[in-house]
Formats: structure tokens, sequence, C-alpha cells
């Protein structure tokens, strides 16, 4: 384990949030974090989970799992993780480019999609006088698994979740290709 990978681990789960003086977030970072809390918590689990919470952490531990094949991979992942999942299952997919969250909860009848804003606008920041207020999750649409079973309409949303992973909007106005002209994150209206 690099000192480098150590330092990103400390600075994004223990320490303060502070404003990044520059992103500081690679692949291989965020897979490494993702590796550490995921050994974390199996060891939790093992160690201190009652019985009747052991399937919670295993619902955990698969999630953790998933969101950390969709970093290594985000084609792959996303698409392998929607067409494999299961009654009970829950994906977390974080749309970096989009500055958004997407939850999928896989129920018996239905899955719930349900996607949220990452990080608060800049602008909302600054202007907040008082506590900022901000709710989870954001809009939600839920779709019936006979809808989630046409392999056609599966492979056209994991190729969308993809794309929104990693592109980023026409009308995003950038300077030298990693900085918004009025110095905000992106808005995650368009997810």
């Amino acid at each position: 384990m690099g000192d480098d990978l150590l330092d990103f681990v400390i600075n994004h789960v223990f320490m303060p949030p502070k404003l990044p003086q520059e992103a500081d977030e690679s692949p291989e970072r965020i897979d490494f974090l993702l590796s550490t809390i995921r050994k974390s918590m199996k060891l939790y689990k093992q160690q201190h989970a009652a019985p009747e919470h052991q399937a919670l952490w295993d619902s955990l531990l698969k999630m953790v799992g998933t969101l950390r094949r969709i970093n290594i991979d985000p084609e792959v992942g996303i698409s392998e993780c929607i067409k494999r999942r299961c009654t009970g299952d829950t994906i977390a997919i974080f749309v970096h480019a989009q500055n958004a969250g997407v939850t999928v909860r896989c129920g018996e009848e239905e899955i719930i999609f349900e996607s949220f804003e990452a990080s608060a606008m800049n602008t909302a920041v600054m202007r907040c006088t008082g506590k900022l207020i901000r709710s989870f999750p954001g809009p939600a649409i839920a779709l019936r698994n006979n809808v989630m079973q046409d392999p056609d309409f599966l492979e056209e949303l994991a190729a969308f979740l993809t794309q929104m992973y990693g592109g980023q909007r026409e009308d995003e106005g950038m300077v030298d290709g990693d900085q918004l002209l009025d110095e905000d994150i992106v808005d995650n209206d368009y997810l």
C-alpha cells in the first residue's frame, strides 16, 4: 500500500471536508478506497454484526462490490450490474460527470431508480447564511419488472447510464477542459 493511496483514504474518510485545491480522485484511488471500506465492512460483519443483521451486511457488501466494479470499468460494470440484478439488490452508481448519484433498488415487482445531487452547488453553499438544507433521495421512478426484462431496454438503459457516467453536457462552458466558467460544479438536473 503506497503512502499516496493511504493519504487519499485518510483524507476522504477521517479528515473533515475541505475545499480541494485540485481534483485528487482517480479510478485507482477510488478503487483502493472502496476496497478498504469493503474489507472493513466485512471484518465488522464477521466480528460484531448481530445474527439478525447478517443479511443486511451481505446486501451492503454486495452494493460496495458493485460500486467498485463500476468504478474499474464503467461500461462493462454498469451493463453487468443492471442485467444481473436480483430481488433485494441495491445498485449504487456515482455519476461523477453529472454530479449525481443513482440508486437502483430491485424489488419483487418493480425496480426503483432514485437520483440525487452528489455535491451541493457552489453558489448554494456560498450564499447560505445558516444551514444548507439538502434532501435525499431526489426524484424517483419505478419500473415494473416486466419492463426490466426486455433485453433492448436493458441495453439502452446501460448505454445511457454509461454515457452519463463519463460524458459531459454540451452546455457546460468549460475552461481548460476541466473548470466551469462560473466556478460551479455540474448541476445534476440532466440525469
